[in-house]
């Protein structure tokens, strides 16, 4: 092939390593021409979209991106790291900055796949274990991974992040920035690369240029919506040249070694729970979803009263194969905010819903799915970060029976104490049938603390609770995916998950729409 087909080690030039580093404490495994350390058509962003980026350092220099597992392990390329050097190795997670901000934590091991081949760039993954955890916050998240061998396809978006050069022969930037790829089917790459791109591979990029994977860090994360993280940033011919797209590890060739490895997701934060906390298992047993836990829990108006759309214009149906599943809310007139619980997985173009009628299965309008973007960070066995926006073929109309809610400003507080509404078409009891009529329920929010006092550490800030300690109506009476409206504060919470259904000393749980509420806008553009 061309020579200057690489596996993206520019870095050490770009970073001053061949001048301030001895040849042979460079790292082995690294190989000589450079690739992927630009971040070229792309533009700043804040490490709070994109808590799981982190920074691999060698020597205490910025040489490659990485993406965090988990509270001490660390996903990056085979090519980036060397395992005889693995006490020179240090990442730097939570900040937007490039050298500064954030916080450091030194290698305690690092771990190459043992096929990993310099020349062919085949099984380009590697493992960092940290001497000491993370600890997790707004700017530092774990990244979600897809299930193993999973079918992406061709087409569909996704964003690669990193600090790398703003042009191909620029200089690295200092803030994070990130740049939306399409994938390309392999077959397609092929015709650029021919057979060096196996199956553990994937590729994307235009092939008019412009913006392709070698816009992201060595090392770095390709996420897309759905599915997690599903790619490392490793080699391709250029920068964003024409006709040539980025390649990538596979990562969902590799959930397996990753397994076994670090153990990462051998345990899920549910499994030490009540067998009966679930993440809105009324949908799950309604798609097919798997899940570890039993009991449905979201999908139920308990203790509520009927309403009638108009004064809940907002408020829709999800339909899936033309049946009512969840409940979602109308951000504008061609998006729909629900739960990830309610789309990840699914086949779009089963997807539609109905707004603009009271009744459950009957009026109004359906419109049908254009596209599903659920959070990269969404982890079904803890219920993190369950949110999801549906795009819609053709606008809404509005009226008095459809309308937007509003939505609160990022990370606005709220009151404990504070009342809202949520409604839905769910069961009126626990064990009942699906109301027909639109149904509401006024309910109180409570503070994290207190909730965490039942459920334990597993409330993160990206929850909210709601309810009473009584019993008798919190939010397992709405729908899954349905709207918490609050009077003067719009939509502060989307209907997640919780035990039971109005039990006594057990609160709904719900996603914090403030805490997400720059997601919601950098996909919508609401």
């Amino acid at each position: 092939m061309n020579p200057t087909m690489i596996v993206a080690c520019f870095v050490y030039s770009l970073l001053g390593y061949i001048n301030s580093i001895n040849a042979a404490s460079i790292p082995s495994a690294a190989v000589s021409i450079p690739q992927f350390d630009r971040i070229v058509g792309g533009t700043e962003v804040d490490i709070t979209d994109y808590p799981y980026q982190v920074s691999v350092e060698y020597s205490s220099s910025p040489l490659c991106g990485g993406s965090i597992l988990n509270r001490r392990w660390i996903l990056t390329a085979a090519h980036c790291i060397s395992s005889g050097t693995y006490y020179l190795y240090s990442i730097r997670a939570g900040s937007n900055f490039l050298n500064s901000g954030g916080v450091r934590r030194s290698a305690m091991s690092v771990r190459v796949h043992s096929r990993y081949s310099s020349s062919t760039a085949d099984y380009d993954i590697g493992l960092i274990w940290l001497q000491s955890e993370l600890t997790y916050g707004n700017t530092i998240r774990a990244v979600s991974l897809p299930t193993p061998n999973i079918y992406i396809r061709s087409g569909t978006e996704a964003t690669t992040t990193g600090w790398g050069d703003t042009t191909e022969d620029g200089s690295p930037s200092s803030r994070l920035r990130a740049v939306r790829v399409p994938l390309v089917d392999n077959e397609v790459c092929r015709e650029s690369y021919g057979n060096r791109v196996t199956s553990n591979m994937i590729c994307a990029g235009s092939p008019e240029g412009g913006r392709d994977s070698c816009q992201g860090d060595s090392g770095g994360p390709l996420v897309a919506s759905g599915y997690g993280q599903i790619g490392i940033v490793s080699w391709g011919n250029g920068c964003a040249r024409r006709g040539f797209y980025g390649v990538y590890t596979r990562v969902s060739a590799f959930r397996t070694w990753i397994n076994s490895q670090s153990g990462v997701y051998r345990e899920s934060a549910f499994d030490k729970m009540n067998p009966k906390i679930t993440v809105a298992c009324l949908v799950i047993s309604l798609l097919g979803y798997s899940s570890p836990v039993s009991a449905a829990s979201i999908g139920r108006i308990v203790g509520g009263s009927q309403v009638d759309i108009t004064d809940y214009p907002y408020q829709v149906g999800l339909l899936y194969s033309s049946s009512q599943v969840c409940g979602g809310s109308i951000i504008g007139e061609k998006w729909i905010l629900t739960a990830a619980s309610c789309t990840a997985t699914r086949s779009v173009p089963l997807f539609s819903v109905r707004a603009g009628s009271t009744l459950r299965s009957d009026g109004g309008v359906v419109r049908a799915a254009s596209n599903i973007y659920v959070h990269a960070l969404y982890s079904s066995s803890t219920g993190e970060f369950d949110i999801g926006l549906i795009s819609l073929e053709s606008d809404l109309k509005y009226g008095a029976a459809i309308n937007a809610v509003a939505l609160p400003s990022p990370y606005r507080y709220v009151p404990e104490g504070v009342n809202g509404i949520i409604t839905g078409w769910g069961s009126t009891a626990e064990d009942g049938e699906p109301s027909n009529r639109l149904v509401g329920v006024n309910v109180a929010v409570v503070e994290n603390e207190v909730c965490q006092e039942i459920y334990g550490s597993i409330i993160t800030r990206n929850m909210l609770c709601a309810g009473f300690v009584a019993g008798g109506r919190d939010s397992c009476q709405g729908d899954a995916g349905g709207p918490l409206v609050v009077n003067g504060y719009g939509q502060i919470g989307i209907v997640s998950w919780g035990r039971g259904c109005a039990r006594p000393n057990s609160y709904g749980v719900y996603t914090r729409v403030t805490a997400l509420r720059r997601w919601i806008s950098s996909v919508s553009g609401i």
